[in-house]
């Protein structure tokens, strides 16, 4: 929810932008913002660059250079523009305030970090055998898991023996 509402106010500073008859600013406040939310690692990133840690750190410093461009002359905005730079800002501060950067895991996963083994596929026949069928399902793991493992196993050791024919 926090990416969507990122992309939402950064893409209201380029609609800002494109209105205002000084485009520039708030135009590279919305190309900052959305840059901001798709580096990050999250479920609506584009590149997934850094995590949520690093995210936070740039978070409030994007709120902070938008409440420094509304709140200093520094820039040439028109006071429409400005106040609606402003506001835009506390929105998304308020938004990152409220947010809580810890990765999520999925919860497969976290059962496989509290019991450290990995699943067990009962019954698994060796993949050189040619007439080898997908494991049946231990409690431990679930269907598709143990069928992506055997297919994997399945077509590495038809990879093997073509390297060793082609070898030998």
């Amino acid at each position: 929810m926090h990416q969507v509402a990122e992309y939402v106010i950064g893409a209201a500073f380029v609609a800002q932008g494109v209105q205002s008859p000084t485009p520039t600013v708030p135009t590279i406040l919305g190309g900052v913002v959305m840059l901001n939310t798709a580096c990050a690692k999250g479920p609506l990133a584009a590149f997934r660059i850094f995590g949520p840690k690093v995210h936070r750190i740039l978070d409030w410093t994007v709120i902070a250079i938008i409440g420094l461009v509304a709140a200093l002359p520094l820039f040439s905005i028109e006071s429409g523009t400005r106040l609606i730079i402003g506001a835009f800002g506390v929105a998304l501060g308020f938004i990152s305030w409220q947010s809580d950067y810890t990765l999520k895991v999925p919860k497969a996963r976290k059962a496989l970090r509290q019991t450290d083994k990995p699943p067990i596929a009962q019954n698994v026949r060796p993949a050189s055998e040619a007439d080898a069928v997908p494991p049946r399902v231990s409690s431990q793991t679930s269907t598709g898991d143990a069928f992506g493992r055997w297919a994997g196993r399945t077509a590495a050791s038809g990879i093997n023996a073509y390297r060793r024919r082609k070898r030998g």
